[in-house]
This record gives C-alpha cells, structure tokens and sequence, in this order.
C-alpha cells in the first residue's frame, strides 16, 4: 500500500471528490468480521482536474458485488437566480436609510445602465447582510427572552414551593 501511495505522490495525481457512502468495497461478512474499505477512487492529474473542475465520483449502492458501482459526472453547477425580497419593516428600522445611502453612494463606472445594475448589487449586497444581522438580533434577543422566562418560572416555582412548605407546617 504504501508503495501505491507513493506512487500517486510522485506522479502528482489528486483524487476526485465523491457523493455517497464512503466506503467503496465490502467483505459481505455480518458482525465483527465485517470490513469496509475505500478501495475504490478516481484520480486524475493537475491538467485533468483544471480541465473538468465539476467532475464528481458518484458511489451507488452495492447490490450484486462487493464493490460499488462507480460513475463519474461532470455537471456544471446549477445556479438559478434566487429571488429578492424586500421587507416592509425596513423602512421603519433607525439604519434603513444609513444602509440605502451607502450602498447607493459607491463610486461606479460606466454607462448609466451599468452604473445602476452595479448601484443595484451593492444595495442588494447591503440589504443581505442589513437582513442577516436583523435576524441574528431577533433570534439572540428571542433566546434572551427565553431566559428571562426560564429564571422567573424558576422563582415561581421556588416561591410556590415554599408557601407550599408553610401551609403544610401551619396545617400540622
């Protein structure tokens, strides 16, 4: 084996990522005599990899051999345009229109259309992260929130507790 591992150092092979079970071979055997091992890889070298750089390996289930059947794809990554939402609420926040003047105010080149495509990826840009940190509040000042709530059930609990305490003493 480690003749094999240096060989592929030497030759400056690099290994293609791969989806599925890491495990590519097994002996079949149940129990404690079961053995996985990834025998099973696709290497390629530098040029290989610049030339096809989406390639993936593919391991499929094993069925009707001890190895799993391999497939290579080269699938160019799917980037569907996400929609933009604008949220109301914005409007009234303090730092609304902070964010709108300095994403608007980026010194921009080009024709007008262009300018304003880029004025628009800035502002899309800083609403993002305008966004992102306004759920990120929300969420810390929910679990602020939740333990406020948890330490005054905590006092409820522990002052119910002793009145119930009391009662039973003043009954007896």
């Amino acid at each position: 084996m480690d003749h094999f591992n240096s060989f592929i150092a030497n030759a400056s092979l690099l290994e293609v990522r791969f989806l599925g079970d890491q495990y590519t071979w097994c002996n079949n055997n149940a129990g404690p005599k079961r053995i996985c091992l990834r025998l099973d890889r696709l290497l390629t070298n530098l040029a290989g990899s610049l030339a096809f750089p989406n390639l993936k390996l593919i391991h499929k289930p094993r069925i009707l051999s001890d190895h799993c059947p391999l497939v290579a794809i080269n699938r160019e990554p799917s980037r569907s345009p996400r929609n933009y939402k604008f949220c109301r609420q914005w409007i009234q926040d303090d730092n609304f229109h902070t964010v709108i003047s300095r994403s608007w105010d980026t010194n921009t080149e080009g024709p007008p259309l262009v300018k304003l495509h880029k004025n628009l990826l800035h502002y899309k840009f800083a609403f993002s992260s305008f966004q992102k940190q306004k759920k990120e509040d929300l969420h810390n000042h929910i679990l602020g929130t939740s333990l406020q709530i948890q330490h005054l059930e905590v006092k409820l609990r522990t002052a119910f507790d002793k009145d119930s305490h009391r009662e039973l003493i003043n009954a007896q």
